[in-house]
């Protein structure tokens, strides 16, 4: 039921013709969305074996995040079905019934960011937003490795990144995503494999085969805070700082995050969390160590510190351990003393 339940909260069904039905998702990673322009309308790269396939997303803007959080800059949307002609040529082509719809890939480009097209079933699209390092890798096309694995479920089945995000939490490396109109779409397996190219050997099949990769803050350009900042706050791109108004320098990050970022209050700017803790503390760890230092050093109890995050105050775990091994090194001191008398 869980599982069910979760699936509901970001998948939806949506049908462009009476006999027809795509699940995607709203949104990249369960919240994000990114800005894009489009290029041109009913077309591809001709260097389609090259694209790299992300997943179902229901809106260009949540298609967008996830080619965003990996790496790329143009990709191809095969739409929602929502819109009849083109628009951006004297002879108008028709969208109705593509086979493409909500796919989302990422476009193999040059250096200037273009590429040679041809007809085709999706529109060519470009993000606004500054590129980021990559949270995954392709490894390789149309292969599984034959090592052991296990299939992952629920919010994992909607794109690479779920699928990433959901191995990532079991400590996985490496995994294989469905490909787009094959059987194996939606599917999401973690590969227990030691290493990327796959010493237990390949098989051909309708995936591809991922690595899991941590984003850095730093950008292929540098930090940016777009997309990073939420709260209310807004991105002052020359300082990087998630401002309340953006004509006020900030004095703390705390708070002000997106989700899947932590506030480094040394930096005072928001970057990928690290660790699930960090993501549900809202803060970097070393932020939650200095702060519990402070608060000892000012003679105040954990407890009596506030503590402003995205979302509700959380206390270490290691704060928690010391606590219970403090109390227990009383309670056994109490008892011999009384034993002993």
């Amino acid at each position: 039921m869980l599982v069910f339940l979760l699936l509901a909260l970001t998948t939806q069904a949506y049908h462009p013709t009476s006999d027809a039905k795509v699940d995607c998702l709203d949104y990249a990673e369960g919240t994000q969305q990114a800005d894009a322009e489009r290029i041109k309308e009913a077309v591809e790269c001709v260097t389609t074996d090259q694209a790299q396939f992300l997943g179902f997303y229901c809106n260009v803007r949540a298609c967008a995040a996830a080619v965003r959080n990996v790496g790329g800059t143009v990709f191809k949307w095969g739409g929602d079905g929502s819109e009849g002609f083109t628009s951006d040529r004297p002879y108008r082509k028709s969208k109705t019934g593509w086979a493409t719809l909500t796919e989302c890939w990422i476009e193999s480009v040059d250096s200037n960011g273009l590429c040679q097209v041809r007809d085709g079933q999706y529109d060519v699209w470009k993000i606004k937003d500054e590129p980021r390092s990559p949270k995954a890798k392709l490894i390789k096309r149309d292969r599984e490795c034959k090592s052991g694995d296990k299939q992952m479920t629920g919010t994992a089945i909607g794109g690479v990144l779920e699928c990433r995000n959901a191995v990532k939490k079991q400590n996985g490396k490496f995994f294989i995503f469905g490909k787009a109109r094959t059987e194996k779409k939606y599917s999401c397996w973690m590969e227990n494999t030691q290493s990327a190219s796959c010493t237990e050997g390949w098989e051909v099949d309708s995936y591809d085969f991922w690595e899991v990769t941590e984003e850095s803050a730093e950008g292929p350009n540098g930090y940016s805070c777009i997309g990073r900042c939420g709260g209310g706050t807004s991105c002052h791109k020359p300082t990087g700082e998630c401002r309340d108004n953006p004509n006020t320098p900030a004095t703390t990050c705390r708070g002000k995050c997106a989700g899947g970022n932590c506030c480094n209050m040394s930096k005072i700017r928001c970057e990928p969390c690290k660790t699930a803790f960090e993501s549900e503390l809202g803060v970097t760890y070393r932020d939650e160590l200095e702060s519990e230092l402070g608060a000892v050093r000012a003679g105040f109890s954990r407890d009596e510190l506030a503590f402003e995050t995205s979302t509700e105050s959380h206390r270490p775990l290691m704060v928690n351990a010391f606590a219970v091994i403090g109390l227990g090194a009383m309670l056994y001191g109490a008892a011999r003393f009384y034993l002993n008398k």
